[in-house]
């Protein structure tokens, strides 16, 4: 770069004249402090992803597989109203549970869905929720009423639950009470 009126190296020159000596010790010093803060910020955040994906590991058996998890749960954060420790918390919720496979993504995806529904305020508690029924459900192998309730308080209605089951509402009904919808529906 040439040194002629105008170019970049001259303009930075004619500021740095313009700061008083002590000023840039304040600007360097306070340019140390936000480094300090990211570099804490960094590992934080690398210990957590290294956690996580140590215990997806042993849960799941399998290192490669516990960091496609990972991966995809960052991925659904920055998709949606998640944070990325909201997502991960969900989803290992739902590892933990015993989801895998498609149907841990089918859970995920519905549990962000409602999340996103909710009052920011409420985010957290209804991903706790929806985990918590969706762990249930799968524990039991089916859907019962007590699902559908704590469905409910997570934010999903009745009637949006058997919407999903069918077209009919009454035959969807009956079905969950005589047992018949299974935990993968």
């Amino acid at each position: 770069l040439a040194l002629g009126q105008g170019s970049s190296l001259t303009m930075i020159a004619e500021e740095a004249r313009g700061y008083a000596p002590g000023r840039v010790d304040e600007e360097r010093a306070s340019l140390e402090a936000q480094l300090s803060q990211l570099d804490e910020k960094a590992t934080k955040a690398f210990g957590e992803r290294t956690s996580t994906i140590r215990a997806y590991t042993t849960i799941l058996g399998d290192a490669k597989q516990a960091q496609i998890e990972y991966a995809k749960a960052n991925e659904l954060a920055s998709k949606t109203e998640f944070s990325t420790a909201s997502a991960v918390a969900a989803q290992q919720k739902l590892i933990v549970a015993g989801f895998r496979g498609k149907d841990l993504d089918a859970a995920l995806l519905a549990t962000a869905d409602v999340t996103a529904a909710a009052a920011p305020q409420d985010r957290e508690l209804t991903s706790e929720r929806m985990g918590r029924a969706f762990a249930q459900i799968l524990a039991a192998g089916k859907l019962r009423g007590q699902e559908l309730n704590q469905l409910a308080e997570a934010g999903v209605g009745r009637g949006a639950v058997l919407d999903a089951l069918g077209p009919d509402r009454v035959a969807s009904e009956k079905k969950i009470s005589a047992g018949g919808v299974s935990a993968q529906e």
